[in-house]
């Protein structure tokens, strides 16, 4: 387990580098950022495989609304894909693999590093009322975007959705059980730590960008600039956020 520790820690800062050296894309980063992490934990966590993946496809419906709505209001946008199709128009196939693969990589890392063992269940009853409510969610979201051809303008969306879907999950979930305050801080350190380098890395290669204006403040450092809600609601309380959805609807709470 400390070696595992060592090598996980230390991967963030590897794939860093070699993001830089060879100036990769998204696709690649993606690929070096969490690929990589998820095979070798699920490999040391192989028990737990096929429950992670089911959790991890049932946030899909809701993200790929999600990123649909950032890249029309310009909350961010990816300016370059390996794919000649964009899935809506908008949301380049690489986002697909990203998002699948960050909510994978933090609850296998969950589980493996902070719950130690695999629950004697595969997924627990509540999971259906999340997949019913993100995919009648989606339907809606298709259904409109047929009809109308156009989409919902919430000014500051990025802020909006970090409250509703992290930070109000969140609180909810440490109030309703206190005692995972230390998991949830120990996961946040490793991802806010990944996903803050990631940020630099894919600022500077030109990855993804901020085109749009509907944010409260910037952040600056080493020569690149990225929204407020950027660092708090991606590299802060990203991985806090899956987990309390996780904990709330598909796990034991302990």
């Amino acid at each position: 387990m400390k070696r595992d520790w060592i090598l996980i820690i230390l991967w963030p800062i590897v794939a860093s580098v070699i993001s830089i050296i060879f100036k990769t894309n998204f696709f690649i980063s993606t690929v070096l950022f969490y690929i990589v992490p998820s095979i070798y934990i699920s490999i040391r966590h192989s028990a737990f495989i096929k429950k992670t993946l089911i959790v991890s496809a049932v946030t899909l419906p809701m993200l790929l609304v999600v990123d649909y709505i950032a890249v029309k209001t310009g909350t961010w946008f990816f300016p370059t894909s390996v794919f000649s199709e964009r899935l809506f128009g908008t949301t380049v196939l690489e986002v697909v693999l990203w998002l699948f693969s960050y909510v994978y990589t933090v609850i296998i890392f969950y589980e493996y590093f902070l719950e130690h063992t695999c629950k004697n269940y595969f997924t627990n009853r509540k999971l259906k009322y999340v997949f019913i409510g993100f995919s009648l969610l989606f339907l809606v979201f298709l259904l409109s975007l047929l009809a109308t051809g156009s989409f919902v303008h919430i000014p500051y969306f990025y802020l909006v959705f970090g409250l509703v879907f992290g930070l109000i999950p969140i609180g909810f979930t440490l109030a309703k059980h206190p005692k995972l305050l230390t998991k949830f801080v120990s996961v946040t350190a490793y991802f806010s730590l990944s996903s803050f380098l990631w940020e630099i890395v894919a600022l500077r290669l030109g990855q993804w960008t901020f085109p749009g204006s509907s944010f409260i403040g910037w952040v600056e450092i080493t020569n690149v600039r990225f929204p407020f809600e950027e660092f708090l609601v991606w590299i802060v309380l990203g991985a806090a956020s899956i987990l309390a959805w996780y904990e709330l609807f598909d796990d034991d709470g302990n």
